[in-house]
């Protein structure tokens, strides 16, 4: 896009120069009217060429260029009268089209001279009345100027081509270069990449000889760690096995705790059912009480109504005189025995009574005996729960501490092994570090 417009500019002050020298030509003759006319065709031209450029779009520029170049030629000769020098021009101004490199360009510019041509022909021909040239030389100024037109058009089109093939050709170049250079960089870089391995190798072989000496020590160190675990765990073995002797006999211990418990809570169960039946006898006891303390009421009652009896009949007595002395003796004596009734019923009650305060005394102490009994059985009931609990805890670390005593074992065999291993480790060590010393020679052969 930047040539082109570099090359309209140049197209378009090359035609101002031109421009320029016409005009000056036409004033030293006096032609001030074809001056004039040159002037504003040629500034109407490149005025809005030079104004447009990165305003308007460059491909929109060319065509005008070659349209507008094309009017002023067809201007120009119309003023002049110049039918002879009208076909170089046209061919000139369809030509500089090919400058662009743009075969719609030529076209459009050459099909623009044709028509021009023609047109001026008609115009000049119309005003004279007749063909100011011969027709053959029409013809052949046509011809010749298709020709020139399929020329310019099959040149550029070539050169087109030329520069496509060209294009890919330093494509397929840049591409093949690029290929090479970076084969060269990957030469170079695997080129570095082995003698950084090499360095590395030669580090990575001190190294070892390193790890070598670190792997024989700690082999060493591991095979002694490992027969002292040995040792520890068979220990510890033993000490497992006590505790679980220990946790056997306290297992024995509590099973006959529970057993007992067990025992209690049923005596606890029998002395609570005793408790309740003596409560029950003692409701029955308070029960006749109560109808004992009744009937002595209606003693009481039947003595004092037999003493209002004996002294009616004292009265009555008293009443009848000597005649009535012996019923009086008797009044007397029935008085007496109701009133040693009424003393004897009184105290009958006052016994009762204590009886009933000491009986709902012994019927409280039963009820809470009763309660205490429940209390301690449901107590006794706890323990007994508890100790079955703690049996079953014991069974389960009976159990457990044996499968513990059986992973120590496993352990120890395992520690035996590694014991083993690290023996044959040491070993290898010893062979690795041979090896090392050999790579390490070869690194410096290298």
């Amino acid at each position: 896009m930047e040539n082109r417009i570099k090359l309209l500019k140049f197209c378009g002050k090359t035609v101002g120069v031109i421009c320029i020298l016409f005009i000056l030509a036409d004033l030293v003759d006096g032609i001030y009217s074809g001056a004039m006319i040159l002037f504003l065709f040629g500034a109407g031209l490149l005025i809005p060429i030079f104004a447009g450029i990165n305003k308007v779009q460059e491909s929109f520029l060319c065509i005008y260029f070659c349209i507008g170049l094309n009017i002023v030629i067809f201007v120009v000769t119309m003023l002049e009268q110049d039918f002879i020098a009208c076909v170089p021009l046209f061919i000139c101004a369809g030509t500089i089209s090919s400058i662009f490199f743009d075969t719609k360009l030529v076209k459009i510019s050459f099909l623009t001279s044709i028509f021009l041509f023609i047109t001026e022909i008609s115009i000049l021909s119309l005003r004279a009345n007749r063909f100011i040239m011969d027709p053959m030389v029409i013809v052949e100024c046509g011809f010749g100027m298709l020709i020139c037109f399929f020329l310019v058009h099959c040149s550029v089109s070539n050169g087109l081509s030329y520069m496509a093939r060209a294009n890919e050709n330093e494509g397929k170049s840049q591409k093949l270069l690029h290929t090479v250079n970076k084969q060269i960089e990957e030469v170079k870089s695997a080129s570095a990449k082995s003698q950084h391995i090499i360095e590395e190798v030669h580090q990575a072989s001190a190294d070892i000889l390193v790890g070598a000496d670190k792997l024989t020590a700690g082999s060493a160190s591991l095979a002694s760690s490992a027969a002292r675990q040995t040792d520890l765990i068979r220990d510890f073995g033993e000490t497992i096995e006590t505790i679980s002797a220990k946790i056997n006999e306290t297992a024995e211990y509590v099973e006959e705790v529970r057993l007992e418990a067990e025992e209690m809570s049923m005596n606890v169960d029998t002395g609570s059912q005793k408790m309740n039946e003596l409560l029950e006898a003692m409701e029955e006891i308070h029960k006749s009480s109560l109808s004992i303390e009744k009937i002595i009421k209606a003693i009481e009652n039947l003595a004092f109504q037999t003493n209002i009896l004996a002294l009616n009949a004292a009265v009555e007595a008293a009443r009848a005189g000597e005649a009535g002395k012996g019923f009086a003796v008797v009044a007397d004596e029935v008085k007496n025995l109701a009133a040693k009734s009424a003393q004897a019923a009184g105290s009958t009650t006052e016994l009762l009574s204590n009886c009933l305060t000491a009986i709902n005394n012994g019927s409280n102490i039963a009820s809470e005996t009763a309660s205490a009994l429940e209390q301690i059985g449901n107590s006794v009931n706890e323990v007994s729960a508890k100790t079955f609990m703690i049996s079953d805890m014991t069974t389960s670390q009976t159990s457990m501490v044996g499968d513990i005593n059986r992973k120590i074992t496993q352990v120890a065999d395992v520690i035996q092994d590694i014991a083993s291993t690290a023996e044959e480790t040491e070993c290898a060590g010893t062979e690795f570090q041979k090896q090392a010393d050999k790579l390490e020679s070869l690194c410096k052969m290298i």
